[in-house]
Parts: C-alpha cells; sequence; structure tokens
C-alpha cells in the first residue's frame, strides 16, 4: 500500500539545532448477541401520528451492535515555505528535523501528499479527495466497463460468500478454538430461547409475542431479527442447530409469513422509517444471504420487490413514511442504505443496481470543508455541528469494514480515492482517540449515556472494524497498524474482554491472526502527539514520557454544547464547556459506571453555576468564536506543546470566563479569569472529579501533609498549594499544584445512580461510586484561578517538581512561561506586554525559545478571516529562517510585526522560526 497524507518537508526548520529526529508516516499511525451494527440518523424527524421525536439510533435497543502532526488529508494553510527551507538548508549545518504540517503554494494549489519517493520533494498534484459539502455530492465517482445485468457474473457469488463470512463467519469456523466454541455456545442459549418462544400457529400476530407493544415499527425488525438469529444457527457448524431441518422449516415458515404479513409493497409504512428502510431490511438481506437453499426464487423475489418499494434509490432516505421527509442520505445512513441495496443486488445479481449503490456509497469517503463529514484535521462531524468520531463515526467505520471484505478483489473494489480517505480516517479520524483499549468519550456524544456501551466496549467495537481494514492493507501499512491494535488489547483485560465481545469467527481469527504472530510488535507509534481538532473544538494530548493523555472537550459559536436525542444523555450539560479527560493507567476511570454516577454539573476542568438544569436543555451552540489552540505538534525534543483558549459563556447567559490550558512536557496548567458570575447562584471552577477505584486505597495530602477525608464530607481549605491523590496502583497517582495558594474545597463523595437517569432507555439498576471532589468557588468579581495537573507522578518526583509561572492573567490576556516556552492567549483587543512582545489583537501564541532561535506558533481560534491577529516582536538581530504560507513578518522600527494573512485564519498554527 502506498503512503498517504503525508508531505516530507526534510527542510523544514532546518534551522533547529535538535538531536536528529525524523517523524514520518511510516513511524507515526453489547453485545454479545448482536450481529448487526446499524446506523444513527443525521436527523431529527417529527413524527405526525405520535407527535414524538424520534431518532435511529438504538431503536428499541438493536441499532448499535456494533505521527504525524500534519492538521490534514491534503494541505491547506499550515506549513512552512519549502523553499525558504531548501535555501536554510543549504546555508547551514544544522541537523534537519522532518515537520509534517498542513501544505499549500502560494498559488493555493494543494498538494499532493501522496509522494512517498523523496523526503524533499512534493508532488503539485491537486488532490481530489478534499470537496466543500456544499459542492454538487452527487455526482457519480465510479464508472465501469463490464456488461450490464450480467446474470452469470462470477464475482456475485463470491461476493455473497464474503458477505456470508460477513454474517456467520462459517468458513472460519474451527472446532478446537475455545473461544468461537464459547460464541456457539452463547449463541444456542439465546437460539434455544428464541424458537421456543416463537409463535408457529396459523392464528399469530407475530412471530413473537410481546414484540407489538414494542414502540411503533421496532416490532417488524425485532422479528426479523430473531429470525436471523435462528437462521444463522442452521448454517453455523459450531451450533447444535446446525443444518437442523425442522429449525430451517420454521425459518423458510417465518419468513414467508412476515412478507406477507409485516413487510411488503401494500403495506403503508408507519412510525420510524430506519425499520422500513434499514433495520428490517438489512436482517431481510443476511437471512437470504444464509438461507437461500432453501427458499424459492418466489420467496426471495417477494422480499426484494419489498426491498425496493421502501428503498428505491441508495442516494436518498427518510421517505418511506412521508415523501417530503425524503432527503440525500449521508454519513453512516448513506453507509447503511448503500449496504441494503449492495447485498440485495447480489442476492439478484443485478449489476446496474451493485454499481448504483456503491456509486451513493461513494458520497461518504472525500475529505470535506464544511457541512457533516470528516475534516483535514482527522474531526468527525454529524448532526450539523457534533464531533462524533467515536459513535456515528464509529458505525460508519463498522459499515464500510464490513463491506470492504466483499468488494475487495474484485471489479467493483471502492476508488482509490475512496480508500484513500479510508486510510486517512483510520490513521487520523479514530486511531488517536483509543487510548490503551479506551475509546475517548469527548468524541462519543451522546453514546456516553449508554451503560452497555461504555468507552471500553466502543473501542473494542471500533477496533474490530479497523482490524477488517487492516486486513486489507500492504505492508509496510498492514504491519504498522496490527502492531497498533496488538498495543490496544496488550493492557489488563483488553484481548479477553475483546474476545468475549465478538459474535462472528472471522473476527475471531482475524484478531488471533494479529495477537499470535510474534513478528508482529507491540507498539504505538502515536503515542507522543499533540493534535488540535480545531474543527469540532477538541484538543488531544499524548504523553510517552510521563504515560498519559489530556483531551479537552469545548464548545463554540460552530460546534454545539452537547447532543441530546431520544431522551438520551439527558444531564450531557456542560460536556462541552471546557471538560477534561485525564487518562492515565487507571483504565477504568471512564468505565465503571463513570456516566450514570458522576455529578453532571461537577465536571472536571468546567466552571459552572449551581443552577438546575432541564432535561436535554442546552443543546445549542455558544455564541463566543474565540476557542481553539495553537500548538507544536511532536518535532522531537521541543513538540508537544501549546495554548488552548475559550471564551466562554455557559447556556444561561448568566456566566463568563476567559479560561486558558497550556499543554507543557510534564502535565496541563488552567488558568481563569474575567469570571462575571451575574445569577443568583453559587458559581465553582472544577479542577477534579475523580472517580475513585475499589480496588485501591488512596491517600490524599495537602500542602505536603496526609489529611483525613470523610466519606460525603466537604472541607474548605485555606492557602493551599498542592494537593496530590495517591493510589496503591502504580500509574493511578495524579497531583495539582497551585501557582498562588488559594482557597479550595475538597472531600470524597459517594454517588449513587442508574443509567435510566441520563438515558431512559437503559438499566434503572443503581451504582455505587467514590469520587474525589476539588473546586474553587468564586465570591468576587472579576475572579480568576490557576492550578497545574500532573497526571502520572510519583510523590517524590511532585514534590520537586518547578511549577510554571503566570506571566498574566486578567480580564485580556492569559500568559504563562513554562520551561523555555511562553504561552499567550489574547482574548480582547487590548495593549499588553509580554516580555518582548507586545500584544493588541486576538489570538493564541506558543513561543519556543531554544537558544538563538525562536519559534513562533500563531492561530486564530475564532477562524475569522475578517479579524486581524498580530503582535509585535522586538528584533535583536534576527533573521527569518521558516514560516508558513499563511503568516507574514516585516522589521519596523526595531520590530518585527506579525500577523496571520487572510489564509492563516483557519484555526490551524502558522508557523514563523526566527535565528540571530
Amino acid at each position: 500500500m502506498k503512503t498517504r497524507y503525508m508531505v516530507y518537508i526534510g527542510t523544514i526548520l532546518s534551522a533547529l539545532s535538535l538531536q536528529s529526529t525524523t517523524v514520518s508516516a511510516d513511524e507515526t499511525k453489547e453485545n454479545k448477541n448482536q450481529s448487526v451494527q446499524t446506523s444513527e440518523s443525521a436527523f431529527t424527524v417529527q413524527n405526525q401520528e405520535s407527535n414524538l421525536k424520534t431518532d435511529v439510533n438504538d431503536k428499541e435497543g438493536f441499532a448499535r451492535t456494533s505521527s504525524t502532526n500534519y492538521d490534514g488529508i491534503n494541505s491547506r494553510n499550515n506549513n512552512l515555505n519549502s523553499e525558504n527551507s531548501a535555501q536554510n538548508s543549504a546555508n547551514t549545518n544544522n541537523r534537519t528535523i522532518i515537520y509534517n504540517q498542513e501544505v499549500q503554494t502560494d498559488n493555493n494549489q494543494q498538494i499532493d501528499t501522496h509522494n512517498s519517493t523523496s523526503s524533499n520533494k512534493v508532488s503539485n498534484t491537486s488532490s481530489s479527495n478534499i470537496i466543500n459539502a456544499s459542492s454538487n455530492n452527487s455526482e457519480k465517482i465510479v464508472s465501469y466497463s463490464k456488461s450490464q445485468n450480467d446474470a452469470d457474473n462470477k464475482y456475485f457469488d463470491q461476493m455473497l460468500q464474503s458477505w456470508k463470512d460477513v454474517t456467520v463467519g462459517d468458513q472460519f469456523y474451527n472446532s478446537n478454538n475455545n473461544e468461537m466454541n464459547q460464541i456457539a455456545t452463547q449463541q444456542d442459549k439465546n437460539v434455544k430461547d428464541l424458537w421456543a418462544n416463537m409463535d408457529k400457529s396459523s392464528e399469530r400476530k407475530n412471530l413473537w409475542n410481546g414484540a407489538e407493544e414494542l414502540t411503533t415499527s421496532a416490532h417488524i425488525t425485532t422479528d426479523y431479527r430473531n429470525l436471523e438469529a435462528l437462521a444463522i444457527a442452521t448454517s453455523n457448524p459450531g451450533s447444535q442447530y446446525y443444518n437442523n431441518t425442522e429449525l430451517i422449516r420454521d425459518v423458510v415458515d417465518g419468513f414467508e409469513w412476515l412478507n406477507i404479513n409485516k413487510y411488503n409493497q401494500n403495506i403503508k409504512a408507519y412510525g420510524n422509517w430506519w425499520d422500513w428502510e434499514i433495520g428490517t431490511p438489512l436482517f431481510i438481506n443476511n437471512i437470504v444471504t444464509v438461507m437461500k437453499p432453501y427458499l424459492t426464487e418466489k420467496q426471495i423475489q417477494n422480499s426484494m420487490d419489498a426491498i425496493n418499494f421502501f428503498v428505491p434509490d441508495p442516494d436518498y432516505f427518510r421517505g418511506s413514511i412521508y415523501p417530503q421527509w425524503k432527503a440525500e442520505a449521508t454519513g453512516a445512513n448513506q453507509v447503511d442504505i448503500s449496504k441494503v441495496k449492495i447485498i440485495q443486488a447480489l442476492i439478484e445479481k443485478d449489476e446496474i443496481g451493485l454499481k448504483k449503490a456503491i456509486n451513493a456509497m461513494e458520497k461518504v469517503f472525500p475529505i470535506v470543508t464544511s457541512g457533516e463529514g470528516f475534516y483535514p484535521d482527522g474531526s468527525f462531524i454529524q448532526h450539523e455541528n457534533v464531533g462524533y468520531n467515536g459513535s456515528y463515526g464509529n458505525v460508519l467505520m463498522d459499515g464500510v469494514s464490513q463491506l470492504l471484505g466483499v468488494l475487495s478483489n474484485t471489479p467493483y473494489n471502492l476508488s482509490s480515492d475512496s480508500m484513500d480517505s479510508i486510510d486517512f480516517w483510520v490513521d487520523r479520524g479514530f486511531s488517536p482517540f483509543i487510548y490503551k483499549g479506551n475509546l475517548m468519550d469527548m468524541v462519543r456524544g451522546r453514546a456516553i449515556s449508554r451503560g452497555t456501551f461504555q468507552s471500553k466496549v466502543a473501542a473494542a467495537d471500533l477496533i474490530r472494524s479497523l482490524t477488517r481494514v487492516v486486513d486489507t492493507y500492504q505492508n509496510p501499512e498492514k504491519a504498522k497498524f496490527q502492531s497498533l491494535i496488538k498495543y490496544w488489547l496488550s493492557f489488563g483485560n483488553n484481548y479477553q474482554d475483546y474476545l468475549n465481545q465478538m459474535t462472528n469467527y472471522r473476527d475471531v481469527a482475524l484478531i488471533e491472526n494479529i495477537m499470535n504472530d510474534s513478528s508482529i510488535e507491540v507498539r504505538d507509534y502515536q503515542d507522543n502527539e499533540l493534535y488540535n481538532f480545531k474543527s469540532m473544538d477538541k484538543v488531544l494530548l499524548k504523553n510517552k514520557e510521563h504515560n498519559y493523555a489530556v483531551g479537552i472537550t469545548m464548545s463554540s459559536n460552530r460546534i454545539k454544547r452537547y447532543e441530546s436525542l431520544n431522551n438520551e444523555n439527558t444531564h450531557g450539560w456542560y460536556t462541552g464547556d471546557g471538560m477534561v479527560f485525564i487518562y492515565n493507567d487507571d483504565a477504568n476511570q471512564f468505565n465503571d459506571n463513570y456516566w450514570a454516577t458522576i455529578d453532571p454539573q461537577k465536571l472536571p476542568g468546567t466552571t459552572e453555576t449551581t443552577a438546575p438544569q432541564k432535561i436535554g436543555s442546552g443543546t445549542t451552540t455558544s455564541s463566543k468564536s474565540f476557542v481553539g489552540a495553537s500548538k507544536f505538534g511532536n518535532i522531537g525534543a521541543l513538540g508537544n506543546v501549546g495554548s488552548v483558549a475559550m471564551d466562554f459563556v455557559n447556556n444561561d447567559n448568566n456566566l463568563t470566563a476567559h479560561k486558558s490550558w497550556f499543554l507543557m512536557k510534564n502535565g496541563v496548567a488552567a488558568l481563569g479569569s474575567n469570571i462575571q458570575n451575574n445569577s443568583s447562584y453559587k458559581a465553582f471552577t472544577y479542577i477534579d472529579n475523580r472517580k475513585l477505584n475499589d480496588s485501591s486505597n488512596y491517600k490524599v495530602y495537602v500542602n505536603g501533609g496526609i489529611i483525613q477525608t470523610p466519606l460525603n464530607k466537604i472541607s474548605e481549605l485555606r492557602n493551599v498549594y498542592s494537593i496530590y491523590l495517591e493510589s496503591s496502583v502504580p500509574g493511578e497517582s495524579i497531583g495539582y499544584k497551585f501557582i498562588t495558594p488559594q482557597d479550595i474545597n475538597l472531600g470524597m463523595v459517594e454517588r449513587k445512580g442508574a443509567w435510566s437517569e441520563i438515558n431512559k432507555a437503559q438499566s434503572r439498576n443503581e451504582y455505587l461510586r467514590k469520587y474525589l471532589e476539588i473546586y474553587r468557588e468564586h465570591t468576587s468579581k472579576n475572579d480568576t484561578y490557576n492550578y497545574v495537573t500532573y497526571p502520572n507522578i510519583d510523590l517524590n518526583n511532585f514534590n520537586r517538581i518547578n511549577i510554571p509561572s503566570i506571566v498574566k492573567n486578567n480580564d485580556d490576556v492569559q500568559a504563562l512561561k513554562f520551561d523555555n516556552n511562553v504561552g499567550v492567549n489574547v482574548f480582547n483587543n487590548t495593549d499588553e506586554i509580554v516580555g518582548d512582545m507586545s500584544f493588541s489583537t486576538p489570538l493564541s501564541l506558543t513561543r519556543i525559545n531554544n537558544g538563538n532561535q525562536i519559534i513562533l506558533g500563531l492561530s486564530d481560534p475564532s477562524q475569522n478571516s475578517k479579524k486581524e491577529s498580530s503582535f509585535k516582536l522586538k528584533d535583536d538581530g534576527l533573521k527569518i529562517m521558516d514560516k508558513s504560507q499563511g503568516i507574514q513578518a516585516k522589521l519596523v522600527d526595531g520590530y518585527w510585526n506579525i500577523s496571520l494573512k487572510e489564509n492563516g485564519h483557519d484555526g490551524n498554527t502558522q508557523i514563523l522560526v526566527l535565528r540571530k
């Protein structure tokens, strides 16, 4: 497989006196009985009969079964000038560092990042794989020269067998494999109950009594899903029902009954469109795939005709209930609609239908610059303005991974551009968000409210999809990603838990081939990275040296605070208000019923009032645009530092604050200023709300001494300069320093909660968990806060560590000096001096001082090209060595006037390198 999405700028930052460092693309990259993963709707529709809002996701519980620091697949505004770099490289003896950033030429042509022949050469070929979402997405991409409606096409039987491998996996069954036998045993238990409870009488109203009590149309999909489970058993060589003639007879009889009574072109659709267009058709196709030898041609054709009636066109969806709802399908819905039509075409040996369905699916692959889809920085947007890599993106990837195995090595394979996009999704859209076998909750949207689908289960779901995709790769890419998958599953019980989650023999075989192959090393090539997902207001840091990760999730006038639909995630009020996720070796921190028990009004990193919130309130964007970051990624010893800014206003519009996070080499510093509470409620900043494991013993140190923490008692502590939570388990301890001593509230509390409190479809079982709450009250106008979090540090090192120093923390500017770096976030037009720099306009700046070099990373968090982002730097005999295309610098009267060009206001970091 060719190396994709990588531009080697071999001469970039060549003036840096660094140890030789190379960062290249080759170095950097529930449920047991549920068999089909289906999509989450990109729309909420109003049921005109019941006046209830409905969404397809998890409809009645079965919709979910399922390094490089370049800011994009193909670059635009964020790279250093390669001509200057080349000249500088020729004039210096310093070692070269390969710095990977977005690339754009002066004439605004996009650079083809597929060039892998030389680290110092880039192609000027424009990529067709980045599109603007406003362009005509309906344009067909795939064309074939094969004859149409070739019923004898030899590939159809091959592809349908491949789909059977996805559905049953019978060709991969190994009777000596314990994991496969456990799958068979578990499935047989389910089949036994289903078969026994199946209504086989001639007077039946449903195949399974009780299904009719489900909401609206869900009982139809439920009946087909249950019938699919019985059908699979008859083709499962590990099942006691394998080739059972009596069961085969009942499946065939039930299949015909459902077509006559529940799903045919003479029935008017009602309830949820998803049941008619995705849920039921998927199960019909699977049943036919498995039971084809036992079904008559008429039985098959009648069901295919029904699918054609409700899903006539793979480009559109939602038209089955009311024609006025019909819309062009997008994202995961498009993949599922295409899946329905692709498998139907294979069953009918309809080449025209197959090509049309594949063409429709090709629409989801181009990288977008607006609207929904994958963005060049790896963000995935669904529902107009919600970051959803770990939920809708997860479902999307599952569908694609299933179909890749069907279409690969046939004349109907996806286009090379689409395959390039899939590679990019894997590398930049999914892999970064898996940490030690957990899928980060900050990209899972309302899925965090599903008790049966917590972050570890969600990660296994995604890893399964990635494993399928990677199996289609060629080396060295295949080996690289297999090493990464092996790394994810190497922690604790991750691998066994993963196997326990599998329901298909093929998936078991694929993962065992990786885990049992000693030639595949255990390696995480993304373990030391800093990502600014500016298209969805999220920042992610992975710190290899200190073994932790930090996620910051924000919102703006571009990105919604959170999403709540279908009575899901009803308490997600503050999850987009600057919540900070700290990951160390405590793999259960955001598992083990975290969201069912955490106080939703005390989320780590947030500044909030104590005002009560209504169920599902605040699912809107903010009025503020200044949200983003400037950062340096993995560029060797100097990298992985950055400045994150959030101009915050709460949903009630009565609390505002300027919030900054400065990402350092060993921790995260947080500054808050201009905190204005205009409500009648108290306001607090929640430094942390750490869930405590029952299997660990803890000690709490305040200002160096152990304190007692009586359960459910909050202590008001004065002049606190340090807090340390020591765990008996190595790698789980965490420390907090206060740059200036502050009054802090601290307590160990018990929280009881049930998943049904935040998701009505979930369990009412109550769970009890302990938390360490640390927070600061804001009682004065224009109040401030400051603290530094050290996520994985032992007590001795914590006591000796040098803390950063605050340069500014006022109403306009927040600036921090740490190591040889300075981070500056300017929120307002102002006149402020920070060292040898003067600031007058809003911007975010990260500065690295490296001997006689100054490396500046400048961005516009507001992403507004109409605004000015500029500052001045006092000259000290400096010369420009390198710069991005989106930044300019002029020496005027002893000062460097540094500003962003119009094309530099996209939220990416623009680089300027100066040297004496």
